[in-house]
């Protein structure tokens, strides 16, 4: 596999919290899919992004808080 390949795929697995394998498969089954449910897994992924920006907010909001007590 070219490296620089290599290196996206690597990038989007760890964004999406899968295995380098679990994304190349995630990424074959949405070309098989119906165009419907390539949109719902999108935007599936949009808020698990989301939501881990969300965690990581609020972990940093409570470590301040409890700095300044």
């Amino acid at each position: 596999m070219p490296e620089d390949l290599k290196n996206k795929i690597q990038a989007e697995a760890e964004r999406n919290h899968r295995s380098m394998t679990a994304e190349i498969l995630a990424r074959f089954e949405s070309k098989f899919e119906p165009s419907g449910s390539t949109e719902i897994s999108k935007a599936i992924l949009e808020l698990r992004s989301e939501v881990q920006e969300l965690r990581k907010l609020r972990e940093s909001a409570l470590l301040q808080q409890k700095e300044h007590q």
